[in-house]
């Protein structure tokens, strides 16, 4: 075989295994883009929130102060954010995303009445909400939900955010009311005993009155309660989250790439040997 022939030859070689490869590559990121549309589409809705301004609160922030004030407290952490960190908590708990699932139509309707399917299933859905703390000043704390029905996803990860809240509500107004009613009889104990003691100045006696009145005339708790603020609501997501079948006929194309190049090098192996005997 001349030198031309070989020449030839290895260029016919070359560019076969070349075709080879961009042909397998081209099937694999083919196959793979095909294979995305039998996996279920998911959306994902987010919300961004932080602590929320003190209007918020209602009546809890007047009453919360207060009781700082007659307690003779400096308030080291505002209200906003004790309200916030608890709001937070429960944002973040299993157990309370948990009774959220247990409790909506759309669990209930999944339901199969096998149990180990149900708690499969709840722990999918558990797992479907996330929360996400801000790493920085300009980057704001997010919760999202995941699942196969954009509107759906919306709608629940609102429903959500709200029983979250309620929940947070039910907590700090339990413990401001716990805190109110001990303060309250230490209080009215002080007034009686100085109102007793006749050598006690009437300075005192009316100070300890003031505050006696101060927390009679206070307001009850209402339920114009918010322990967040919205910084983005949470908006029907219009791009779905997965499948990503860019990302799909990429790995399939790297999957036919290495497999091209690895069949081609055993072939050469093989040839290889064979010319050997």
């Amino acid at each position: 075989m001349t030198q031309v022939e070989n020449t030839q030859k290895t260029h016919r070689t070359f560019l076969s295994s070349i075709s080879v490869i961009l042909g397998t590559t081209l099937l694999g990121a083919i196959v793979a883009y095909g294979g995305s549309y039998l996996k279920s589409k998911t959306w994902l809705a987010e919300a961004h929130v932080s602590a929320p301004d003190i209007a918020l609160l209602g009546n809890y922030y007047a009453l919360s102060s207060t009781y700082q004030f007659i307690k003779n407290k400096e308030n080291q952490h505002q209200e906003t954010e004790i309200v916030y960190q608890e709001f937070l908590k429960q944002l973040m708990s299993e157990e309370m995303i948990r009774r959220f699932w247990e409790n909506t139509e759309y669990y209930k309707q999944k339901q199969t009445g096998e149990d180990h399917i149900d708690l499969a299933l709840l722990e999918k859905l558990t797992k479907a909400i996330k929360f996400k703390s801000a790493q920085t000043l300009d980057v704001a704390d997010s919760v999202s939900l995941t699942l196969e029905n954009p509107k759906l996803a919306t709608e629940l990860l609102s429903s959500f955010i709200d029983q979250v809240n309620v929940e947070t509500r039910k907590i700090v107004y339990s413990n401001l009311i716990s805190q109110w009613k001990v303060l309250f009889e230490q209080v009215k104990k002080a007034t009686e005993f100085n109102l007793g003691k006749n050598a006690q100045s009437a300075l005192v006696l009316e100070d300890w009155n003031g505050k006696l009145q101060m927390m009679r005339s206070v307001s009850p708790l209402d339920e114009q309660f918010s322990a967040y603020r919205y910084l983005k609501k949470p908006t029907q997501p219009i791009m779905q989250r997965s499948p990503n079948r860019k990302c799909w006929a990429s790995v399939g194309a790297l999957i036919g790439f290495i497999l091209s190049f690895f069949t081609l090098s055993l072939f050469n192996s093989r040839k290889k040997l064979i010319n050997t005997l």
